[in-house]
């Protein structure tokens, strides 16, 4: 089938970027098709014209955080619902945030509108919740899967699914060198530079934030010529930077950088990192920097993690090499010293051996985003 329409619908910045790439080469190939939907400054940047409403109304996670919310969120699922339902486009494509997007899938499923419905990101159904793999199939058309192990679960239920590849293994085919990297931020290569990734919410500043400067404090006074380099998004920077001056009288050796058009320049120039667990620790992975992951969840949320949990590790990395390559620090293991601990025996060289093997596991022959574009023109 022709693309001639597409409404686009991601919930947080990991799906943003994802979008952003799909809409690019989509535009590539079919510049003039119509793209609507609900997504951030990347996909904006990238060809959408504009987003129904702010993207970060949808960056929330955990069952404490989201209760609250849940009167609001309800009434953005049906105006969504009514945007699509106006606009009648050929596809809608949600990617990743599963408590929004299938409920949107679902109510778009009730209709009976002919638009054929895929999912980006596939849902963790081998960690947990095997089940949902068969709900899934009764309302979408089609799913893209990150991981090469992942579309048997849903292929078995009737569902077309596909590996797609990851898009971080893109991103790092053509980044900076470390030297070039470090050149432009204005780094020796001697440097020791220490990444720090306080996650991507303000939930997760807030949670994490004091435990990684404690860590932080102890290198220090371990190893006083540390650098810290310091990614963050826009909307979190002044919160970062309070952050770190109450608990740094010398700011001189932290750099804060906000441009997530240089992400693959940060990661490469840093010697290693300490990152809040997410998707970013696969990048991390991706991009050869030696890290470790942190995760402190609401304990209301922690209790029912692992109540269901399926896998014996968080990272995938860890998943993927079915070994712990990277160190987990969760929950009551999420402590300033731990981290320090962690950080200051990290075993860099077995960690970047162990990344290059993860990085073959996961390349394919074509970017995510032409892989798409293919498996809805065959829907």
């Amino acid at each position: 089938m022709s693309i001639n329409s597409v409404y686009i619908i991601a919930g947080e910045t990991s799906g943003d970027l994802l979008a952003a790439d799909f809409i690019k080469a989509l535009k590539q190939k079919y510049p003039n098709v119509s793209i609507h939907g609900v997504a951030g400054d990347q996909s904006l940047s990238a060809g959408l014209p504009e987003t129904l409403f702010p993207m970060a109304e949808l960056s929330i996670m955990g069952v404490a955080e989201i209760v609250p919310k849940v009167p609001h969120i309800l009434k953005r699922i049906r105006q969504t619902v009514e945007d699509i339902k106006r606009l009648q486009p050929d596809i809608i494509l949600t990617i990743d945030s599963p408590d929004f997007s299938f409920r949107v899938q679902k109510a778009i499923k009730k209709q009976n509108l002919g638009i054929k419905q895929v999912h980006y990101v596939a849902p963790t159904v081998w960690a947990w919740r095997a089940g949902r793999a068969r709900k899934i199939a009764q309302f979408l058309d089609g799913i893209l899967c990150l991981f090469p192990f992942e579309p048997p679960y849903f292929e078995k239920e009737g569902l077309a699914a596909a590996y797609v590849g990851h898009p971080v293994i893109d991103r790092y085919s053509d980044a900076p060198s470390c030297q070039q990297a470090r050149k432009e931020l204005g780094y020796n290569k001697d440097d020791q530079v220490v990444g720090v990734l306080f996650g991507s919410r303000q939930g997760e500043l807030k949670r994490h934030g004091q435990i990684i400067c404690d860590g932080l404090k102890q290198i220090v006074s371990e190893k006083p010529h540390t650098m810290f380099l310091v990614p963050t998004l826009p909307h979190l920077t002044k919160s970062v930077e309070t952050l770190l001056q109450n608990n740094f009288e010398d700011m001189s050796h932290f750099k804060i950088v906000t441009n997530t058009q240089k992400q693959t320049t940060y990661f490469r120039a840093m010697s290693c990192a300490l990152a809040v667990s997410g998707t970013v620790g696969l990048e991390l992975a991706i991009a050869g920097t030696p890290h470790l992951v942190a995760y402190k969840a609401n304990a209301l949320t922690a209790a029912i993690i692992r109540r269901v949990i399926k896998t014996e590790y968080a990272h995938l990395a860890n998943i993927i090499l079915k070994r712990r390559v990277v160190p987990e620090c969760l929950q009551e293991n999420c402590t300033g010293s731990m981290l320090a601990k962690e950080l200051l025996s990290l075993d860099v060289e077995q960690q970047k051996r162990e990344f290059k093997t993860l990085t073959k596991k996961l390349e394919t022959n074509q970017s995510p985003a032409d892989t798409i574009i293919e498996f809805l023109e065959k829907l």
